[in-house]
Order: structure tokens, then C-alpha cells, then sequence
């Protein structure tokens, strides 16, 4: 394969995973929101909602290591 193309599908790859992680971060954020609303109401813990921000850093922390290794492919160390 041309290393250009390489370097090309990885940048189409790494956009992907950018935009993806935009997204996770967003719904983390909203997440987190409505956890900090509910006890300012004085509502009880919602136990949905704690599972939902686990697993939510659980997927950015998976994201960010992917993009740390196909970043490192792609400057080749």
C-alpha cells in the first residue's frame, strides 16, 4: 500500500474518532448536569444515572488510548 494512502485513511479514521469522543464528552457533560440538578432538588441518588457517567468515562478513557496508539502508528514510534 502507498504510504499516502495510509496517512490518509488514518486521518479519516482519527476525524471519526475525534468527532465520536466530541460526543461522548458532550453527553458526559449533560450527564453530570443532570446529576448536580437532581441534588440541588434533594432527589434521591439516581443509580441509572451514576451507571450511565461510569460507563461514559469508561468509553472516553477507551477512546483516548485508542487515539494515543494510532497516533503513535501514524508518527511511527
Amino acid at each position: 500500500m502507498n504510504e499516502n494512502y495510509k496517512i490518509k485513511v488514518a486521518e479519516n479514521f482519527m476525524n471519526f474518532m475525534y468527532t465520536l469522543t466530541e460526543r461522548v464528552q458532550k453527553r458526559y457533560s449533560q450527564t453530570c448536569a443532570e446529576i448536580t440538578e437532581s441534588e440541588k432538588l434533594g432527589v434521591p441518588k439516581n443509580l441509572g444515572l451514576l451507571e450511565k457517567k461510569t460507563h461514559q468515562i469508561e468509553t472516553l478513557v477507551f477512546l483516548n488510548k485508542s487515539l494515543n496508539k494510532l497516533n503513535k502508528c501514524i508518527l511511527g514510534y
